[in-house]
């Protein structure tokens, strides 16, 4: 059964050319440029709390970067937890795993051979409007309902939560503006990491899509390239 862990994911925001910050808690979206445990360290300095890190690739492989960097991040005292993004292979898939639950099995083992604390852990599974998903919804509803009860239903002895990255526009494209299954499972605890790049931390400009009366998350900076501990690009976003 899934346990709920409230999200940890104040943030703050991080643009070209800016890079004073404010000593808040805040979370950084990243995947494969290698982050070392000392840039991790200078993070946490200007407030960082938790680290999203894809570790499974739309190309259908475990990301070893991602992996790295997740080991070099849960060597520090200051984390909260572990946040893992998981992009399911929708076709050609590296490692020839075509099944979502083989994917995510995939995924647990590779964490498990390296190491990461599974005490708290939580998965986001990353809704990538660039890779190939089906014309036909209800096959693409079908793909990410086996993803959230895969990851709900293991008996993996931790807690863990699991949770959708997705902007409204995506959610539409790919499963219908009536899908709202997801946001109704496990008790209401599948949360909503909302992608809306507008420059503004509130949520002003929100609209309920997908059943979620209200994000989890904004994440509203992106392709950031130019921070004071890594040259790395990020996305940033705000409770």
């Amino acid at each position: 059964m899934i346990k709920y862990i409230p999200l940890i994911f104040p943030f703050l925001l991080i643009i070209p050319d800016v890079v004073n910050f404010v000593a808040s808690g805040f979370v950084i979206r990243t995947s494969s440029p290698a982050i070392s445990k000392d840039q991790w360290d200078c993070w946490t300095k200007q407030g960082l709390t938790d680290a999203l890190i894809r570790v499974y690739h739309p190309k259908g492989y475990v990301d070893a970067a991602g992996v790295a960097n997740l080991v070099a991040w849960q060597e520090l005292d200051e984390i909260s937890g572990n946040q893992v993004g998981y992009s399911p292979c929708l076709a050609n898939c590296q490692n020839n795993l075509t099944m979502v639950p083989d994917q995510i099995n995939a995924l647990v083992d590779e964490l498990k051979k390296n190491g990461i604390d599974f005490d708290v852990l939580q998965i986001l599974i990353e809704i990538d409007p660039s890779q190939p998903w089906s014309e036909n919804k209800t096959a693409n509803q079908q793909i990410l309902l086996s993803a959230i009860n895969t990851i709900a239903n293991m008996d993996w002895n931790y807690d863990y939560q699991v949770n959708i990255i997705s902007s409204n526009t995506s959610w539409s494209k790919i499963f219908g503006a009536s899908f709202t299954k997801p946001s109704t499972l496990y008790s209401g605890m599948v949360n909503l990491y909302w992608i809306y790049w507008n420059g503004k931390p509130g949520l002003e400009e929100w609209t309920s899509f997908g059943g979620w009366t209200i994000p989890a998350v904004h994440e509203y900076a992106g392709n950031i390239n130019n921070s004071p501990c890594t040259d790395a690009i990020y996305a940033i976003g705000k409770l």
